[in-house]
């Protein structure tokens, strides 16, 4: 060090040596190596080499006058001088060495900058006493001092990063000040200190990530080491994290916020396909790091001078965030996550922890994994996009699940643009972004059409129902402005907002349930999870050639039977020459556990042979399973839901999972996709489908919960549990009732059936049985827990002239009007109640919050309105008279007693 004021101004003279990092084997060489920042490039100083001037920069000249010795010589690594900066190739080469040299130096040198502001008494007084200190013997103005020294322009260039931490011995310097590395970080790390207390915290966050790297010089190896393809690296991070951790840093040319992490990167394979190359454009760079990252399949676009890019990818959700941790090691964040499980519902938590991002983790954020990609990525929805938040995540422990592919539009940003844009729509960062400088772009932008409905589709699958119902109705509002009704999306999209609202409608049921009860959702919803696994069982059955099969199947509910019923595919149930397969054993997990149950006693009904499936020839027919014992204290909570409603409906493109025991598994396994196709009895799928599948259930959300909605009996075919199945289910079960007759209350006006009139919409009271032909099917509707609801099917008798497919009875309670309709709605449901010992059935309707029993007033009729000719033997139930109907009436359902076969009993 100078010793003098005076040698301050004696010229610099150096010698440039060669050096082979080789000589100095594992053990640190003779030099030392400066970390500096370059500085302005006006108004350069001059030094001399080898007799010949070379022009430094300011800040170069100025650390050179103070490190150097005044009576010995001094071996120094200095870049600007130790590399041709004239020459891109020469200069990507040697930056291929950096991280070894500056590992190999015997220490490095930070050079912080003149002395200014008293920053370097500052620097000395902080590394002094520190044990001794506390933060109220500090001074305001050392503490100001060191906050003026942390905002240098050293602690924010990207290239001083791998500089420090390649150093096996740090020390920093300002003007004359030297301090040890070790014990600067030591302080600036104390609490008791407080240093960095009213720092901002883009200073801290940029502050911790240079005292990470500094701190830990002095306890790596003082061997080092070339990877295992021979390139030498300091094996901190995958690159993919470290750029995330730094890209906000600053660098002279973009390319070298990529090639300044090469040293630090610890994947080999990775790092080997971007060895620094100055020549080729920064639009050319960055599109390398993400395919290099992603896989080569993204589809990406890159602008000629700007840190961002667009990428699109098809991927799958595995899970989101859901908690965000504030812990005091500031070297990483942890956040709360819950994971996808083998229902493809959100509901395996874990911890997690992620490195200090330059774009903090929030809650909400989604984990991805995009195809082709060995690491999962942080996301964040915005109106119509993505915004990467984190582009290579570490990698979660053990293994999770993956439901259906989505189509992601991504938009990967290092600055600010968010910040001034508020996150907003595609177009609206695309202006903000000059389509002028695109350098790159190997798509085109998807249509605004296609981003909505791929944006809706990943929020649906991350489970933020309520956006996705949002954004789908914007969406919807938009399209019947510019085209009316004659927009080609508008069906499918109400079919999908109507899914939503029933989802988000059974969220808000189970909110208000569990309000006054803490963690009650969290736990219903686990505990829904457990309950659905333990719903698909493994059947082990011998057939008639002794040929043992292991085959899939389900529980389905059955309204008040009291038994278990297993429906499974016809060929899991009938040998080859068409004898019952003898089944040994049944198996489900319980409590995660898989077990097995001798089967005792059982009974197999099998539907007629059923068409064959037109790809694989594959029997499509059917059958059920009754055990006849049951160690279950409520079996009406057993069991899928199904829905008459549902196999009647076109399912065509709305989500589907296929749940079932593949081959030599004791674990049923999930597969998502959707219904590509529909028809009356069968339905095709892209679910993926496994060897032992035969006989799973495909489930469908409805009214807030899982409804089988097909049996699977081939790769992409299923069988749709319609009105044909189920009634064969129910005819099986003895849950389904024929041939009734519905009598109207009060019997003392004398005998009053419900009819219909080929010549009237609505029903009529008819009074006297002589003559009466209108006969009804009563059959359960749905399975749901929350109660079974009934649906009256008319029995049209001989020349009705009426169109047949109007046959369900339809209770229209606005209009206190009976009619009938073809297709199934809210409201043909009907509920029934009785007193014991009573055989007539009040027919109970839901009319809004409350509960309406839609029934005739005894008070209400008169002996000559009955009589009268006007009406012939019959009461209008419609429009005529629904103004002299009152409040309280009731219908009831009475079995007929002239016959022992109509009587009705449920």
């Amino acid at each position: 060090m100078p010793a003098t004021e005076k040698h301050i101004n004696i010229p610099l003279c150096h010698h440039l040596v060669e050096y082979s990092l080789e000589r100095s084997g594992g053990s640190p060489a003779l030099y030392e190596a400066l970390s500096y920042v370059w500085g302005d490039p006006n108004n350069p100083g001059k030094i001399s080499i080898d007799g010949n001037e070379l022009q430094v920069t300011i800040s170069l000249h100025s650390a050179l006058q103070q490190i150097r010795h005044t009576l010995m010589t001094r071996v120094l690594w200095i870049d600007a001088i130790c590399i041709n900066q004239g020459d891109d190739v020469e200069k990507g080469q040697q930056v291929g060495y950096m991280a070894e040299i500056y590992s190999k130096a015997s220490r490095v040198i930070v050079w912080l900058g003149e002395p200014e502001n008293g920053c370097d008494k500052a620097l000395e007084d902080i590394c002094l006493e520190v044990d001794q200190r506390s933060m109220s013997s500090l001074e305001p103005q050392v503490k100001e001092q060191i906050s003026t020294l942390l905002r240098r322009p050293w602690f924010e260039r990207i290239w001083v990063l791998q500089e420090v931490a390649a150093a096996r011995h740090v020390v920093l310097k300002c003007g004359s000040v030297e301090v040890d590395g070790h014990a600067f970080c030591v302080a600036l790390n104390s609490q008791s200190l407080g240093l960095l207390e009213g720092v901002s915290p883009t200073v801290q966050n940029v502050v911790h990530s240079a005292i990470y790297l500094i701190q830990g010089a002095a306890f790596r190896s003082r061997r080092v080491a070339s990877s295992s393809m021979g390139r030498f690296s300091l094996g901190i991070r995958p690159l993919g994290e470290l750029v995330e951790v730094y890209h906000t840093r600053k660098a002279t040319r973009l390319h070298d916020k990529v090639f300044a992490l090469l040293g630090m990167s610890s994947d080999d394979q990775i790092t080997a396909g971007l060895s620094p190359d100055y020549s080729i454009p920064w639009y050319t760079l960055m599109e390398r790091l993400i395919k290099v990252l992603l896989g080569q399949q993204v589809a990406v676009a890159t602008w000629i001078d700007m840190e961002m890019a667009v990428i699109q990818s098809r991927g799958h959700i595995i899970g989101k965030i859901t908690a965000v941790g504030n812990p005091q090691d500031r070297t990483k964040q942890e956040v709360t996550l819950i994971l996808k499980d083998q229902w493809n519902e959100l509901s395996s938590v874990m911890r997690w922890d992620l490195p200090p991002l330059a774009k903090s983790a929030q809650i909400g954020d989604i984990i991805c994994f995009l195809e082709g990609a060995s690491n999962p990525t942080i996301v964040r929805p915005c109106k119509d996009h993505f915004l990467i938040i984190m582009i290579t995540a570490p990698k979660l422990r053990g293994n999770f699940l993956t439901g259906i592919q989505c189509n992601f539009l991504l938009v990967w940003d290092w600055d600010d643009t968010y910040a001034r844009i508020e996150e907003g729509y595609f177009e609206e960062l695309m202006k903000v972004r000059s389509p002028d400088h695109l350098g790159t772009s190997t798509f085109s932008w998807e249509c605004d059409t296609t981003r909505a409905l791929n944006m809706a589709m990943v929020l649906e699958e991350a489970e933020d129902y309520q956006a996705a119902e949002g954004t789908l109705q914007e969406f919807v509002d938009n399209q019947r402005k510019q085209y009316g009704h004659n927009s080609p999306y508008l069906l499918e999209c109400e079919k999908r907002l109507e899914s939503l609202r029933q989802i988000l409608k059974h969220l808000n049921r189970t909110q208000d349930k569990s309000s006054n009860c803490p963690d009650v959702a969290d736990k219903l919803h686990c505990t829904n999870s457990r309950q659905r696994e333990s719903w698909v069982v493994r059947i082990g059955a011998q057939r008639d050639d002794m040929q043992y099969i292991a085959a899939t199947g389900f529980f389905i509910r059955i309204p008040g039977l009291g038994k278990r019923v297993i429906l499974t595919a016809r060929s899991n149930l009938i040998g080859s020459r068409g004898a019952k397969n003898k089944i040994l054993n049944i198996g489900w997990v319980e409590n995660g556990q898989f077990t097995e149950y001798p089967t005792v006693g059982y009974d197999i009904f099998v539907s007629a042979s059923g068409r064959p499936d037109l790809d694989t020839e594959v029997d499509a027919g059917y059958g059920v399973i009754i055990l006849h014992s049951t160690v279950d204290k409520d079996i009406s909570e057993v069991g899928f839901d199904f829905a008459l409603k549902l196999g009647l409906d076109d399912l065509q493109g709305r989500y589907l999972e296929l749940f079932g025991y593949g081959d030599g598994q004791f674990e049923p396994s999930i597969s998502s996709g959707s219904c590509l196709a529909c028809w009356e009895d069968s339905l095709k799928h892209d679910c993926l489908s496994r060897p032992g599948y035969s006989g799973s259930p495909i489930l469908m959300a409805y009214e807030g919960a899982y409804a089988a909605v097909a049996i699977h009996t081939s790769i992409r075919h299923s069988l749709r549990l319609n009105e044909r199945v189920m009634e064969d289910i129910f005819n099986w079960t003895k849950t389904k009732e024929t041939n009734k007759i519905l009598q109207v209350s009060p019997l003392h006006l004398g005998p009053m059936y419900l009819q219909f009139r080929p010549d009237s919409k609505y029903a009529v009271i008819r009074v006297g049985y002589d003559g009466l032909e209108t006969r009804f099917d009563v059959l359960p509707a749905h399975g749901h827990q929350s109660g079974c609801e009934y649906v009256f099917r008319l029995r049209p008798p001989l020349a009705w002239p009426r169109p047949r497919k109007e046959r369900w009875v339809s209770w229209d309670m606005k209009k206190r009007g009976v009619c009938l309709t073809s297709t199934l709605e809210e409201s043909c449901y009907v509920r029934f109640a009785r007193r014991r010992g009573e055989v007539a059935f009040k027919v109970i309707k839901k009319q809004g919050r409350g509960i309406m029993e839609a029934c005739m007033q005894a008070t209400g009729l008169r002996d000559d309105r009955i009589k009268g000719a006007e009406f012939e033997g019959a009461l209008s139930f419609g429009m005529y008279y629904r103004n002299k109907l009152r409040d309280g009436t009731q219908f009831c359902l009475r079995s007929y007693e002239k016959s022992a076969s109509d009587h009705f009993d449920l």
